[in-house]
């Protein structure tokens, strides 16, 4: 009976999730950038951490594409895993 309950108590609040319509220059600006005559794939990552360390592979197989569409380079950065540091 308490499930029951619960799940009538979500489904409740269902209609209250309805997204909202976004407007152009007043919720967001679009940002006009130029394109680059050659993309560009820049990876940012740490030593330390285990994210990107699991990334590593798929950034491999990014550079073994053909280089004439893109450049990548790799950026480490110093990122710590200490709170307010």
């Amino acid at each position: 009976m308490k499930k029951l309950l619960i799940g009538l108590m979500a489904m409740l609040t269902l209609p209250m999730a309805i997204a909202a319509d976004f407007k152009e220059g007043t919720h967001y600006d679009v940002i006009k950038q130029t394109a680059t005559a050659k993309p560009e794939v820049i990876e940012f990552f740490s030593y330390y951490c285990p994210h990107c360390f699991k990334f590593e592979p798929v950034a491999e197989s990014i550079k073994k594409l053909p280089t004439r569409r893109r450049s990548v380079q790799k950026e480490p950065r110093k990122l710590y895993w200490r709170p307010n540091g």
